[in-house]
């Protein structure tokens, strides 16, 4: 057969239109594409704990790709660390949300990790982490607590985005734990 015309209208532009089908794999190709071998190595690390979101920011930027943000890192590492799909990177502010959510997610497994190993070392990262976080994050806070011979008992923290949602919504949860870690 002949062809006697060709209607491209459903593509709207190259972007899918309403086309589910294409936006759904015009959305997988766009943005920054990584190597197997370094989602591998960054899954195997991620998951193991042995690295956090700055690990993950320096390895990807030792891998050759020097541009890459604190918010690319986190969202990789969340994903790895949750199982989710992990497509090319490209930053989104529409979902600016999501990805302060998956900081939140990530500063709060990262803390709670160090308390719960217990120990000297632990307490040692978990001070590192909170002054580190305060110095990088607007609005971060944290709070310890000492026994009556000094020793460290407790900690709290929330985040700047914590601190907006509980000004905004004016409701709070609290969490209190009474663990004896040995810390």
């Amino acid at each position: 057969g002949k062809v006697v015309k060709v209607d491209l209208a459903h593509t709207n532009g190259c972007k899918g239109g309403e086309d589910t089908n294409i936006n759904e794999c015009m959305d997988r190709r766009r943005g920054r594409k990584y190597d197997e071998h370094v989602l591998n190595h960054l899954r195997r690390e991620v998951r193991s704990g042995r690295y956090k979101t700055d690990d993950v920011q320096s390895y990807l930027v030792e891998s050759g790709m020097k541009d890459v943000t604190r918010v690319e890192a986190t969202n990789l590492r969340y994903r790895l660390l949750k199982n989710l799909s992990i497509r090319g990177w490209e930053y989104d502010e529409k979902n600016a949300a999501e990805y302060a959510k998956q900081q939140d997610t990530l500063y709060n497994e990262d803390l709670a990790a160090e308390i719960e190993a217990g120990g000297v070392e632990s307490l040692t990262n978990l001070m590192s982490l909170h002054r580190g976080l305060a110095q990088e994050e607007e609005g971060y806070d944290y709070r310890t607590a000492t026994d009556s011979e000094g020793r460290f008992s407790g900690t709290a923290w929330r985040t700047g985005r914590m601190g907006g949602r509980l000004k905004n919504s004016g409701k709070a949860m609290l969490f209190m734990d009474d663990s004896r870690s040995g810390i």
